[in-house]
C-alpha cells in the first residue's frame, strides 16, 4: 500500500510538471519563429536598403553605356555619310547628323606639293567652294591650301569661331577680307605668294586687332600688299616672318610682341628704316637677308654705299637713297647678343629673277624633279623649292642637298637615268 501511494504520489506530482513544461516549450518555440522571421525581415530589409542605390547606379550605368553606344554609332555612321562626298575632308567630327545638310569637318586639306607644269601654277584648279561647303558647319579647325586657287575666303568661315591653323600658299587669293579679324582663336597663321599676275593685294589694318593666341605668323611674297597690319596686340606671338614684301615702305613697331622669340625680315626693298629692337625682350634669333635698302642705304651700316647690289637701280622699282636716319647703340647691342644674320654683304640674289617661267619649267624641266639644267649661264636643278611648280633652280645649295641625301640613301629614291650627274647609281 505505501508503495501504490507512493507511486501515486509520485504520478499525483510529476503529470503537472511535464504538462507545464510542454507549454512553455511550444511558447519558446512560437517566440523564437516570429523573432526570427522578424529578424530575417529586418535583414533583408537593411540588404534591400544597402542595394538599391547600387542597382539604381547600374541601372543608370548600363543605360548611359547603351545611350552612349548607340550615339556613337548614328554619330560615325551619319557623319561618314554626310561627309562622304567631301575627299577634302581630312578629319571628320563624328556627331549626331541625322537629319543635317552640313558636313561636320574638322581639317579641310586641298593641296598639289609639286605641280609638274608651268599652266598648272599659273591657273591651278580652284577650290573655293569646297572650303565654303566645308566650313558651313563651323567645325573646322585646320585649313590647308597649297597650290590650289581661291577666289576669296569664303564669308561661311566666319562660322568657324574655333578655327586655328590657316595655312594658304600659292593660292592666288586677291585680298584677305576685313571680317578676317573675327578669327579669333586662330594660333598659326601662313599665307605665301607668289610672282603670278594673281597676287594678294589688302591686308585689313585690324587684322589682328583681337588674335590674343597667335604664335606662328609668316607673311611670305605679298609683294603688292602696301601695308603690314599692326602687331601690338599679339603678345603670345612666338616666330614672325615678313618676306618679300616690295610695296611696304615702314614695319609695323615691335611694341608688344613679348614672346617673340623669331624673326625673319626678308627682302625688304623699300624699308629704309626699321623699328627698334628693344621692345622683344624674348628674342633669340633674328634674320634679314637678300636685298634691303636699309642695308645699303646708311641706317644699319652707317654708310651709304648705292653701289651694293641690293641698292642698284632697277627698271620697274623706286630708286634707293641714302638716308641720314641710324640704327641705334641700343639696338645694334641687343642685336649683338643673339643670334644674327644682319644685311649679308656681296648678296647677289634677286628672288624676283628666279620666279617661275614657262622656259624654265616646262622647257628645261618638263616636270622631271632632280634633272640637271641650265638658267642663264648658271648650273641648275629642276626643283619644286617651297612647294612650288619644279622649276630651274640655280642654286648650289640645293644640289649639294641632293648630293648628300643620295649618298647617305635618304629622301626619295634617286633615279639614276637623270640623276647619275648627283652621284646616283643602278
Amino acid at each position: 500500500m505505501r508503495i501504490k501511494k507512493h507511486v501515486n504520489e509520485c504520478t499525483a506530482t510529476t503529470s503537472p510538471t511535464v504538462v507545464v513544461a510542454s507549454k512553455k516549450s511550444a511558447i519558446w518555440k512560437s517566440t523564437a519563429w516570429k523573432s526570427a522571421i522578424w529578424k530575417s525581415a529586418i535583414w533583408k530589409s537593411a540588404i534591400w536598403k544597402r542595394e538599391t542605390p547600387t542597382r539604381i547606379l547600374a541601372s543608370l550605368f548600363f543605360i548611359t553605356g547603351a545611350v552612349i553606344h548607340i550615339y556613337s554609332i548614328v554619330a560615325v555612321h551619319s557623319s561618314k555619310s554626310l561627309c562622304a562626298a567631301y575627299p577634302k575632308c581630312a578629319v571628320v567630327s563624328y556627331q549626331w547628323n541625322i537629319n543635317y545638310d552640313d558636313c561636320t569637318c574638322l581639317v579641310f586639306v586641298d593641296r598639289d606639293l609639286a605641280p609638274t607644269t608651268f599652266s598648272k601654277w599659273l591657273d591651278p584648279p580652284d577650290t573655293t567652294a569646297n572650303l565654303a561647303r566645308l566650313a558651313a558647319a563651323g567645325e573646322l579647325r585646320i585649313i590647308q591650301i597649297i597650290n590650289r586657287a581661291l577666289t576669296e575666303l569664303p564669308i561661311e568661315l566666319c562660322r568657324c569661331h574655333h578655327l586655328e591653323q590657316l595655312i594658304l600658299l600659292y593660292t592666288k587669293l586677291p585680298v584677305v577680307p576685313d571680317w578676317a579679324n573675327q578669327l579669333h582663336k586662330l594660333e598659326y597663321l601662313h599665307i605665301e605668294g607668289d610672282f603670278t599676275p594673281r597676287q594678294l593685294t589688302y591686308l585689313p589694318p585690324d587684322l589682328f586687332i583681337d588674335m590674343p593666341r597667335l604664335a606662328f605668323l609668316h607673311l611670305g611674297c605679298i609683294s603688292k600688299v602696301p601695308e603690314i597690319p599692326a602687331l601690338s596686340k599679339l603678345h603670345h606671338l612666338r616666330y614672325l616672318a615678313i618676306a618679300v614684301a616690295h610695296s611696304v615702305t615702314e614695319y609695323p613697331s615691335f611694341e608688344g610682341l613679348d614672346s617673340l622669340m623669331t624673326l625673319h625680315l626678308i627682302d625688304g626693298l623699300h624699308v629704309d628704316t626699321l623699328p627698334t629692337f628693344t621692345p622683344l625682350k624674348e628674342l633669340t634669333e633674328m634674320t634679314m637677308t637678300s636685298r634691303n635698302s636699309a642695308c645699303c642705304n646708311g641706317y644699319v651700316t652707317g654708310v651709304c654705299d648705292l653701289s651694293d647690289f641690293q641698292c642698284l637701280p632697277r627698271a620697274d622699282e623706286p630708286v634707293v637713297t641714302c638716308t641720314s636716319a641710324r640704327m641705334s647703340e641700343a639696338d645694334h647691342t641687343f642685336l649683338s647678343s643673339i643670334d644674327t644674320v644682319l644685311c649679308e654683304r656681296n648678296v647677289t640674289l634677286d628672288i624676283k629673277s628666279y620666279a617661275a617661267t614657262l622656259y624654265s619649267t616646262d622647257t628645261l624641266c618638263g616636270g622631271v624633279k632632280y634633272k640637271a639644267c641650265t638658267l642663264g649661264s648658271a648650273s641648275g636643278i629642276c626643283y619644286n623649292a617651297r612647294m612650288q611648280v619644279i622649276s630651274c633652280i640655280p642654286n648650289p645649295n640645293f644640289i649639294a642637298m641632293r648630293e648628300a641625301l643620295i649618298a647617305q640613301n635618304a629622301g626619295d629614291p634617286c633615279d639614276p637615268d637623270v640623276e647619275a650627274w648627283l652621284g646616283c647609281t643602278a
